[in-house]
């Protein structure tokens, strides 16, 4: 149930901006904070020149956050990659003091290049859930490097922020001042009793996913679904927090190809460990196993291979067995590593919808080599059990959840 809180008491907003050269663009966000009874923080970021606004927190202080004590003056004489290195480092040392001591509850950040920089480096060390709104003028393009797994909003500022106001930014900029005291006001409440539960996901899986909820959802279990491509870090984290406190079913795993390089080479972090850390009950299902994105256009390297569009903008490829075989080892080593009960569970009929037979991803030599060496790889405390089903079956999904329910209950037991 959501609550509404603003009436009970001001918010503390941190916004963070360069004060050198957006002074209007700050003054004017603040005002519109500050109209919904909420305060205000300014983290300063000037590195060029004098601010032209007053702040709370100056580019020295946040110099010297950083272990930099030549302050605005000495920032002004680095090259501008170095200078936005420093203000990160030390804005997000600020920012997380802020947080612990309770005097942030929002945070929103303007700027372009280096302030999204800066601006969403601070974001992503607070926690899932606090809200964050960075207004950039790199907004329309990809936000992978600045959103991270976290829940940062991107507003589009339209127009480059230079310049101070105009008729288009000044509602950019109302909406979005508006829309993190908003946001920073609801309070939500919750049953801190129900286990929550991870489970990784795709589209195709679609009725597998919702038979695992609900599976989960009638022995008291919370449910969540994360996307198997861009979710997984987000919910390594919720898992390492203690958010996800009931186990995580991963039935979709293909977001692991972007930890690995061309060659097998591991590239990244994150997938298929932090269940096995905190000791939680852990299903993988090598769901999507056999294909991988690629951007449209598609590279000339895949386009004689089998591919298959999942939508307009979606290419899949089919991974052949060169590629599934570093894949199969690359999750040996984050599975043997597991200090909960864990189990992999094989459909040796098909791991998606497209790599069935009949499919135009079907190649089922390439899935055997995969099976054989992710069979061989595993230690013995991990089960392993082989289904003759296609990992879209209905009773597909049944395996699965008496499985992650056994291993429960043994957890309990233990």
């Amino acid at each position: 149930m959501l609550l509404h809180t603003s009436n009970l008491m001001p918010k503390n907003i941190v916004l963070i901006i360069s004060l050198d050269t957006k002074g209007p663009e700050a003054e004017y966000i603040k005002n519109s904070i500050e109209a919904q009874q909420n305060n205000v923080t300014i983290i300063d970021t000037s590195s060029l020149r004098e601010p032209q606004l007053k702040c709370q927190v100056s580019s020295d202080e946040i110099a010297k956050a950083a272990g930099f004590y030549s302050g605005i003056h000495g920032l002004a004489k680095l090259d501008r990659k170095k200078a936005s290195e420093i203000m990160a480092n030390g804005v997000t040392k600020i920012v997380e003091k802020l947080y612990k001591d309770g005097k942030l509850d929002g945070i929103i950040s303007i700027g372009g290049a280096m302030g999204t920089f800066v601006g969403t480096a601070a974001m992503r060390t607070l926690p899932i859930g606090v809200p964050k709104i960075m207004v950039s003028s790199m907004a329309s393009g990809d936000m992978k490097q600045y959103v991270g797994s976290k829940d940062i909003i991107m507003f589009n500022s339209v127009t480059d922020i230079v310049g101070g106001l105009n008729r288009v930014n000044r509602r950019i900029l109302a909406n979005a001042a508006k829309a993190i005291s908003a946001m920073a006001c609801v309070d939500i409440q919750y049953d801190v009793q129900r286990p929550l539960v991870g489970v990784t996901s795709f589209g195709i899986l679609q009725d597998q996913i919702i038979q695992i909820k609900n599976a989960l959802e009638k022995e008291g279990y919370e449910f969540a679904a994360f996307h198997g491509y861009w979710g997984r870090t987000s919910l390594d984290e919720l898992v390492e927090s203690g958010v996800v406190n009931g186990g995580v079913i991963d039935v979709a795993i293909s977001g692991l190809y972007e930890l690995l390089g061309v060659d097998g080479t591991i590239i990244g972090s994150g997938g298929l460990e932090a269940a096995g850390k905190m000791g939680l009950p852990h299903i993988i299902v090598p769901g999507g196993a056999d294909l991988f994105s690629v951007p449209i256009p598609i590279p000339p390297k895949f386009k004689k291979r089998k591919y298959h569009f999942h939508n307009p903008s979606l290419p899949l490829v089919r991974a052949t067995a060169d590629e599934l075989l570093p894949l199969a080892k690359f999750m040996c080593e984050k599975i043997n590593k597991s200090e909960g009960p864990t189990a992999v569970i094989i459909p040796l009929k098909g791991f998606s919808i497209y790599g069935k037979e009949g499919g135009p991803l079907f190649d089922s030599e390439a899935d055997m080599t995969f099976i054989s060496k992710l069979k061989s790889g595993l230690k013995s405390n991990i089960r392993y059990l082989e289904v003759d089903m296609h990992i879209n079956d209905p009773e597909f999904a049944h395996i699965i959840m008496e499985v992650f329910f056994e291993i429960a209950q043994r957890r309990r037991q233990n």
